[in-house]
C-alpha cells in the first residue's frame, strides 16, 4: 500500500464513499509518513486509498473520464484522438464505475476543472431535478484527489506515471 509513497505520490485512506477517513487538507502540503498511512489503513473504516494531486505529488494531475453518463463510445473516441506516442506514456486506471483516470505529471498543474458537460436527459432530470448538466470529463489537480488501485474496483490498465510537457498537457486538455 505504500507503492505510491515510494513514487513520491501522497496517499490517504478513504472509506467506501471515496471520502477521506481523517482530515486530509494538511496532506495537500505535507507528505504523509509511511507510519501514518499504515495507521490510517489499519482503521476499520478504511476501504481503499486515494492519491493526492498537485505539487505535493510531483506535479501529479489526473483527467477523470466518467463514462456512466456517456451517450456514445466516449473512451474509444478519446483514445483515438490522443497521439500514440503520448498515449503510451500515460498511466491509465479503469474505475469501479467503468470510467478512466488518465494520470501524468507536468510542471504546470492547476486546480480541479470541469472540461466537458452534457445536458441531462428528461429521465435524469426527473430523478434529480437539480442536475441540469452532468460532468463527463474533469481534471483533478492542486487540492484534489482520486481513488486509486488497489482500492476495490480500480484496475491499472497501463502503468507508468510519467512527466509530460506543458504542450502535451495542453493537447490532452484540448482533446477532452
Amino acid at each position: 500500500m505504500t507503492k505510491y509513497l515510494d513514487l513520491g505520490i501522497n496517499t490517504i485512506a478513504i472509506n467506501e464513499n471515496k471520502q477521506a477517513i481523517y482530515p486530509w487538507k494538511r496532506f495537500q502540503k505535507e507528505m504523509i509518513t509511511k507510519d501514518e498511512l499504515e495507521r490510517q489503513l489499519a482503521d476499520p473504516r478504511a476501504k481503499g486509498v486515494a492519491i493526492i494531486c498537485g505539487a505535493i505529488s510531483g506535479g501529479l494531475e489526473v483527467i477523470d473520464v466518467d463514462t456512466k453518463y456517456q451517450t456514445y463510445e466516449l473512451w474509444q473516441t478519446i483514445k483515438e484522438k490522443i497521439p500514440q506516442g503520448l498515449y503510451g506514456r500515460l498511466h491509465i486506471v479503469k474505475t469501479r464505475s467503468g470510467g478512466y483516470h488518465i494520470c501524468y505529471r507536468c510542471e504546470v498543474v492547476e486546480g480541479n476543472a470541469k472540461l466537458a458537460l452534457r445536458h441531462a436527459s428528461s429521465e435524469e432530470i426527473k430523478a434529480n431535478p437539480h442536475n441540469k448538466t452532468l460532468c463527463i470529463i474533469e481534471t483533478r489537480g492542486e487540492a484534489g484527489y482520486v481513488v486509486a488501485p488497489p482500492s476495490e474496483g480500480y484496475e491499472v490498465i497501463q502503468d507508468g506515471i510519467n512527466v509530460i510537457s506543458i504542450e502535451e498537457r495542453e493537447e490532452l486538455l484540448s482533446i477532452m
